[in-house]
């Protein structure tokens, strides 16, 4: 890096600079069955992705009798909309999808009402002290 922003932690790894986006959470919560006839939930975020690629949607299934299961999800909006994802059970397990979930983008996004912001050099927001990398 010739120029920019740098920070470096005590385990001597680069937490933020200004050419490379990290991952950052945007959001995080709870999904539970509201949809299918309860084999599928949906989850609206809070705050609009604003990412041109499709968020990461990380889940955690609750496990019922020793079992997790997920027979399928997909990421609801378009490049620069992503505003939820859908998940959902086979129905022949009989168990409904609960669980927790976050949702990760690389880049920040605009929410900290004061702290840092680290802007590309093509106007894109690479961190913001609101969202966790």
């Amino acid at each position: 890096m010739s120029y920019g922003l740098q920070f470096i932690n005590n385990s001597n790894s680069v937490v933020v600079d200004s050419e490379f986006a990290r991952l950052c959470v945007i959001e995080s919560g709870r999904y539970s069955p509201n949809a299918n006839n309860g084999y599928g939930a949906l989850v609206t975020f809070a705050r609009v992705v604003t990412s041109q690629n499709p968020p990461l949607v990380f889940v955690r299934p609750d496990t019922v009798a020793g079992v997790a299961q997920l027979g399928g999800m997909r990421v609801i909006g378009g490049p620069g909309n992503w505003t939820g994802f859908y998940v959902s059970t086979y129905n022949t397990t009989g168990f409904p999808p609960n669980g927790k979930y976050f949702v990760g983008s690389f880049g920040g996004q605009s929410v900290a009402s004061y702290g840092m912001r680290l802007w590309d050099g093509n106007a894109q927001v690479l961190f913001d002290s609101g969202t966790v990398c």
